[in-house]
């Protein structure tokens, strides 16, 4: 009974939202409103028993005013157009980034210094600013309202090591990449966006959340990493030393590991989707579970769905 009212009340708290939730965030994200039009128009988009072809055929109400009517109103909003780089020579050891309307990258790139660009934004709410070896950026607009956010792009010298990045936005991306000097612990937060991580290096904590968006972790490694969508999907590509830990409620789980199976042990459970270990799907209860245990093993892999599949394969 515990398992269907959890289940239950994912369904009617989340199915509500999830869809406009989407339209509007990856509208905004993505390609504006002019992507949604052309979606409606399209006949591709569809929502359960709402299908969006020549109006809506699940009421008698054609939808093409609202999206054009949208796309008309965000066209009034303003795009920032201001720019600005900025170097530094200074020790630095560390990133914090908090930005409430921003894309976000941090890559390791062919430069002397590390080189901080705003791009089509606007200067007076930005502020980049040293404390002791932490260099804080932030993106802060209050109450007003634009187009599209800004982008924001650090890079960093390959020699330079960064010990610590902590990245937070509520509307927008967070890419880190090709960051191979290891780092010591890595926190990103977006509330509505994705993140992508790639071809980086951990040698102690990572924490990745994303309340509407997915998460895309792949050729990394980490000592140890909790990764948590609230909607969207979690993939991950890479080798783990200690443990990984991987929380959808709503979206599907896809790992891939480096090394032998012997070398972890797994746990893995969808309340409401399949769970699929070595290609085979496991079955149990409403959803599957699969678990694997072995005296050798060095690292711990958790992997659970509320609703979603969870795939684990080995390299």
């Amino acid at each position: 009974m515990k398992k269907f009212t959890k289940i239950s009340l994912i369904i009617a708290g989340i199915m509500t939202v999830v869809g406009f939730g989407f339209v509007i965030a990856g509208s905004v994200i993505a390609g504006g409103m002019g992507a949604l039009a052309a979606e409606l128009r399209s006949g591709d988009l569809n929502f359960g028993n709402w299908h969006f072809e020549n109006g809506v055929s699940y009421v008698n109400e054609n939808v093409y005013n609202m999206a054009d009517m949208l796309e008309n109103a965000m066209d009034t909003l303003p795009t920032g157009s201001e720019h600005v780089t900025d170097k530094f020579s200074e020790t630095i050891t560390g990133l914090e980034i908090d930005t409430d309307l921003a894309n976000i990258t941090v890559k390791s790139s062919d430069v002397d210094e590390i080189t901080v660009s705003l791009e089509d934004g606007y200067l007076n709410y930005y502020d980049v600013k040293i404390d002791g070896d932490m260099l804080h950026i932030s993106y802060d607009v209050g109450a007003h309202t634009f187009k599209k956010g800004p982008k924001i792009t650090v890079e960093v010298p390959e020699g330079v090591v960064l010990e610590h990045i902590y990245a937070n936005t509520d509307l927008g991306e967070v890419r880190i990449l090709n960051l191979r000097q290891p780092l010591v612990d890595l926190t990103i937060n977006a509330n509505l966006g994705n993140v992508k991580v790639e071809d980086c290096k951990v040698n102690g904590s990572g924490v990745i959340t994303a309340a509407l968006g997915n998460i895309e972790v792949d050729d990394s490694y980490f000592e140890r990493l909790e990764l948590s969508a609230d909607t969207g999907n979690i993939e991950f590509s890479g080798s783990i030393e200690e443990d990984l830990g991987a929380q959808a409620d709503m979206g599907n789980i896809d790992v891939e590991l480096d090394g032998d199976v012997e070398d972890y042990n797994i746990e893995l459970a969808s309340d409401m989707g399949n769970v699929t270990f070595g290609g085979q799907k496991r079955e149990g209860g409403m959803g599957g579970e699969f678990t694997s245990y072995h005296t050798e093993a060095t690292a711990y892999i958790f992997l659970n769905c509320d609703m979603g599949d969870v795939e684990l394969s080995f390299d």
